[in-house]
């Protein structure tokens, strides 16, 4: 019976609500008075304790601009590292004998280039505080001026590498640019000379052109004054001619009436008749004579005279023209050859041109783009940022923590459960030492007495 009731112990009592609140009926004094210790315990640490603030370092990670974007010097994980593992260990142990109650810094990187240090602290702490956070920055910053320095000594070489290529292509395209005003000076100089000659060519083509003028007219005029000539002549002739005919029949008839006069000469006064008829006919055959000699042999030569002046004016006419024709010729060659020498310098000058300006554009291209890359590269200095301080221990806008309600009300409940302890300690307390004593009596019992029990 013993063993099978030590091998199958009685169930343990359960608890209800009710049996508590019984017990807290019960045992009210035990509740109220801890219940009032918890309270005036809690109301004096409400009013003895100093409210702690969170005072809170806001640090920039330097930086540096690359292709629009900002670069850290160093990652987000780096900085915690170093902050956690080395500057706030070294900073807390160097100032261990100064602030033997230094207070803890809490680290956090709410952004890549932003770091927060933040310490919960009373207002006697705040000195401390802000002189810890202080020196810790201070270490970081240090930490990060040969970034800095580094950054900004290559920035300011490649600054001045991009402005000395650009004073270069600046040469160049002044140079290139003098090129092409003594280009365009060169042509214009060939050209006014081109003009001039072809100005001098114009005015000696006028001047032979109105030499064959004149000479022209100088051929009509000697031409016409030669034809009308002849035709007097032939006029003069035919004029002769018929009072050559006159004349002749005069002669006759004046021949005939001598012949009659010497027949019938009868006194001294026919005589007289006929020796003046005589005298007459005389004077008759020799005027006809003239007028023949005049028109068979005078006017034929003089004719013959003008045909040939005809003849050589014709000739030189002729020479005249082929002279001028051969002038002209060579006249308009030169005029041609130096139009075409002056299309040639046009052409020639259109090509260097077309050279120089294909120059000027790919210069102008590339200072466009070395003056971007040296505003790039000034931006790039300008934006260099090293590591600062943005905000030092800013103090919380209020009190951090637990309150002084929270206090009281968590003394209150602490107290609760330290009655409720106690409550079930009192009555369980009576029920346990009687079981204690039982488990030493059969302890103490020998087997048979406790088989018989």
């Amino acid at each position: 019976m013993y063993l099978r009731e030590s091998s199958n112990p009685s169930p343990a009592p359960e608890v209800d609500v009710l049996d508590v609140a019984v017990a807290m009926m019960r045992r009210w004094r035990i509740l109220a008075a801890c219940m009032t210790v918890a309270l005036l315990a809690g109301l004096a640490l409400a009013m003895t304790r100093e409210d702690r603030f969170t005072f809170t370092t806001i640090i920039e990670v330097g930086s540096f601009a690359a292709e629009g974007e900002r670069i850290p010097f160093e990652s987000q994980q780096t900085v915690l590292s170093k902050l956690e593992e080395s500057f706030i260990p070294v900073v807390v142990g160097e100032s261990g004998a100064a602030m033997p109650a230094a207070p803890a810094i809490q680290v956090s990187a709410p952004d890549e280039s932003i770091v927060r240090l933040s310490s919960k602290a009373t207002e006697g702490e705040a000195a401390s505080s802000r002189e810890l956070h202080e020196r810790v920055a201070a270490r970081l910053i240090l930490d990060h001026d040969r970034h800095f320095n580094v950054l900004r000594e290559k920035g300011a070489r490649q600054l001045l590498d991009e402005r000395g290529r650009l004073d270069a292509i600046a040469e160049q395209f002044a140079a290139a640019s003098a090129d092409v005003a003594r280009l365009e000076a060169r042509h214009d100089a060939r050209l006014r000379l081109f003009a001039e000659e072809l100005s001098t060519l114009a005015v000696e083509k006028e001047r032979l052109e109105a030499q064959e003028a004149r000479r022209r007219e100088e051929f009509v005029a000697r031409v016409e004054a030669l034809r009308q000539r002849r035709e007097r002549l032939d006029t003069l002739a035919i004029m002769l001619g018929s009072h050559a005919g006159s004349l002749r029949e005069t002669v006759v008839q004046y021949e005939e009436m001598l012949a009659g006069t010497i027949g019938a000469v009868t006194d001294r006064t026919d005589g007289l008749a006929a020796m003046a008829i005589s005298a007459i006919v005389q004077q008759s055959r020799s005027e006809l004579s003239r007028l023949r000699e005049r028109v068979e042999v005078e006017i034929p030569i003089e004719r013959a005279g003008v045909d040939r002046d005809l003849e050589l004016a014709d000739l030189a006419r002729a020479e005249q023209e082929a002279e001028y024709r051969l002038a002209s010729s060579m006249l308009e060659g030169r005029i041609a050859q130096k139009q075409r020498e002056r299309e040639d310098a046009v052409r020639e000058y259109q090509r260097d041109r077309s050279h120089q300006d294909d120059r000027l554009a790919a210069l102008a291209r590339e200072r466009s783009s070395q003056e971007a890359l040296v505003v790039v590269r000034q931006a790039e200095l300008e934006g260099l940022q090293n590591t600062r301080i943005l905000s030092l221990a800013l103090r919380s806008a209020g009190p951090t923590g637990v309150g002084d309600a929270s206090i009281i009300l968590i003394s209150v409940l602490l107290g609760f459960l330290a009655a409720i302890f106690l409550m079930f300690v009192a009555e369980l307390a009576p029920a346990f030492a009687a079981r204690w004593r039982k488990h030493d009596r059969l302890e103490n019992q020998t087997p048979g007495a406790a088989i018989a029990a």
